[in-house]
């Protein structure tokens, strides 16, 4: 998926979100507070990512500050992220990558979505670390990999409330056009 094709697909959650649209680093109106989740380091900007989240102005708010718009996943809210990159210089960025958080507890149900979707070849199931202070719960990752994408979801991210779950788009898979 092309950035502009991003841009033009319409929030998949309008009933959650009504007006929801994306945003991202480096937009012309994308500066302040209210858009401080798409700072991204200048490394990463060097290389020529940019970091897309969709936004809304919440109805009933006092204020006209806009809010993050996550994607429902199962029936929970998750907050997303897209990233994209171009793969040469001058090419249209591509989605590279899609990250998705969302509450420690609904890791079993996303891994068992995952594990029955069609195109997953391969399930790896790792304890990375044994339980830390205030957390009963070792970190389990689980991984899927379809031959074009690989995902990674890791019961405890840096928050241990917080399920973290990367997609990872592989170029090779990536359909580049003429």
């Amino acid at each position: 998926m092309t950035l502009s094709d991003f841009r033009s697909t319409p929030h998949p959650n309008p009933d959650v979100w009504p007006g929801a649209s994306p945003v991202c680093t480096g937009d012309v109106g994308a500066e302040g507070e209210d858009f401080s989740r798409l700072a991204l380091s200048g490394s990463l900007m060097a290389a020529g990512i940019m970091r897309c989240m969709y936004f809304w102005d919440s109805p009933g708010s006092t204020s006209s500050h806009f809010r993050t718009a996550g994607i429902m996943l199962l029936d929970m809210k998750s907050t997303t992220e897209f990233y994209f990159r171009p793969l040469r210089p001058g090419a249209e960025p591509v989605l590279i990558l899609i990250r998705t958080l969302g509450p420690t507890e609904r890791f079993g149900d996303v891994a068992e979505m995952l594990h029955g979707s069609p195109g997953a070849s391969s399930r790896t199931v790792v304890t990375e670390s044994p339980p830390s202070e205030g957390n009963s719960t070792p970190n389990e990752v689980v991984e899927y990999h379809n031959g074009i994408s690989r995902i990674r979801i890791t019961r405890h991210s840096t928050d241990p409330r917080v399920f973290e779950m990367r997609h990872v788009l592989e170029p090779k898979g990536l359909e580049m056009g003429p």
